[in-house]
């Protein structure tokens, strides 16, 4: 499997080819109606990539950008945009999305940036830690200070300054 996107489109016969041609290209496809189905969607799976057509009749908000950039790791987003609702890629822009691309667009300019997206959000997943590692990486710290280890306490903050993993002691000896 190459990754898991979710379609989001009102049309369902538009939303339905996309998924057939994702298909056959090797993605696990999860479709949504609307952004309020998106959300529903995101909530109970995790996504890599979220192509979203976003119309007028689906309110032209922007809560579903907004969800996305709330969920760790944050899948990147691409909005699929009709010719009259230009200002709406710039807007989806602005706010976050990943990329954009015009209706009517070619499969293989599709299926080419969702697999960079896919790569960029996987990377991104895999440098990006959660409140409660940050938290557990600087209590370790905090115990290398107080036991007077300073060369490892610092080592440890270096590293989740750098967002990487940092290497705790798999036990504090005593002796």
């Amino acid at each position: 499997m190459k990754g898991r996107v979710l379609v989001v489109a009102l049309e369902h016969n538009f939303r339905s080819g996309i998924r057939a041609h994702l298909d056959r290209e090797g993605y696990r496809v999860l479709e949504a109606a609307d952004q309020a189905e998106a959300v529903g969607v995101l909530d109970r799976e995790g996504v890599d990539v979220v192509v979203w057509h976003a119309v007028p009749e689906d309110g032209f908000g922007w809560f579903l950008m907004d969800h996305v950039r709330t969920l760790s790791p944050t899948p990147p987003v691409i909005l699929l945009v009709s010719k009259g609702q230009l200002q709406h890629g710039i807007e989806g822009m602005k706010r976050g999305a990943f990329d954009d691309l015009l209706i009517p667009f070619a499969w293989e300019d599709l299926h080419a940036k969702i697999a960079t997206a896919v790569q960029v959000g996987r990377r991104a997943a895999k440098k990006k830690k959660t409140y409660r590692q940050r938290w557990e990486d600087f209590m370790v710290a905090a115990a290398f200070a107080e036991a007077g280890a300073m060369d490892e306490a610092r080592r440890v903050l270096e590293d989740e300054a750098k967002g990487g993993s940092s290497k705790k002691a798999s036990a504090f000896k005593k002796e």
